[in-house]
């Protein structure tokens, strides 16, 4: 059985050398490519909704609210909300208060309607219809989280 401390710096080192072997990571990247034709990235949902993002690198996102505790998380790419819904989760358990931008082209009609289902996320989102590199959307954006001490851009 190992420590806390000694736990934490076996995943350090098992880490870092998984992000030093080559071959894993074309191995990885050959996966990633090949399962892609299957639409892998597609196949995860929150709460009935879509999230376009592998289930690892949503608990990568998860680790990093915790740690950052955002007063506003900013998604640049909506699509069918359910990794909106996750990160208002995530904030929600833990208290935080933060609030969450969606941005997006497109934003399908229906979608505010079913983010209003969840009556406990009221008033948690913003969605903003136009593309994240329009500087008028920037500045939109940025004049809403003006006065937060962090913000969380994904």
């Amino acid at each position: 059985m190992h420590t806390r401390e000694e736990f934490e710096q076996i995943r350090k080192d098992n880490a870092a050398l998984m992000a030093s072997n080559q071959t894993l990571q074309a191995q990885a990247l050959q996966l990633l490519t090949q399962a892609d034709k299957f639409y892998w990235l597609h196949q995860t949902n929150w709460f009935g909704e879509p999230i376009l993002q592998l289930p690892q690198d949503m608990f990568a996102l998860q680790e990093i609210i915790f740690r950052t505790k955002p007063d506003y998380i900013v998604e640049v790419g909506v699509a069918w909300s359910g990794s909106i819904l996750f990160y208002a989760t995530i904030l929600k358990a833990l208290g935080y208060g933060g609030k969450i931008i969606g941005i997006d082209i497109y934003i399908p009609d229906d979608l505010k309607e079913r983010l209003k289902r969840f009556e406990i996320f009221e008033g948690m989102f913003e969605l903003v219809h136009g593309s994240s590199i329009d500087p008028a959307i920037f500045a939109k954006v940025k004049g809403k989280t003006a006065d937060a001490k962090n913000v969380l851009v994904v």
